[in-house]
């Protein structure tokens, strides 16, 4: 889920979609959905910002690999896409996305 204040769909978002079409349901919601942020605890946070849910097939991962991803038993991995100095690009998404893209 990319939470974005920016208007309209990103592109990249699209481009990661196709890549990890039946792997990783994509979505996107607006900074202005207040009610959202505050119930995964964001409200604060830097925007835009991918998260990236834990499903329940991840609890047959190898412990090393939920700590790894999920630290602290966290619901969903976050990426912070807010350093206004360094873009996010195609590969930063499909680094942040690879390990966690598996068949539902």
């Amino acid at each position: 889920l990319l939470i974005t204040p920016k208007p309209g769909q990103s592109s990249l978002l699209k481009a990661i979609s196709s890549e990890f079409r039946g792997r990783i349901l994509v979505g996107q919601a607006r900074s202005s959905e207040t009610s959202l942020l505050q119930h995964l605890g964001l409200e604060g946070s830097a925007l835009p910002i991918l998260l990236a849910f834990r499903r329940d097939a991840d609890t047959l991962e190898s412990e090393k690999w939920q700590t790894e991803h999920f630290p602290d038993g966290a619901t969903f991995a976050r990426l912070s896409l807010a350093d206004e100095a360094k873009k996010p690009t195609f590969r930063t998404l499909q680094y942040f996305l690879m390990p966690l893209a598996r068949k539902p």
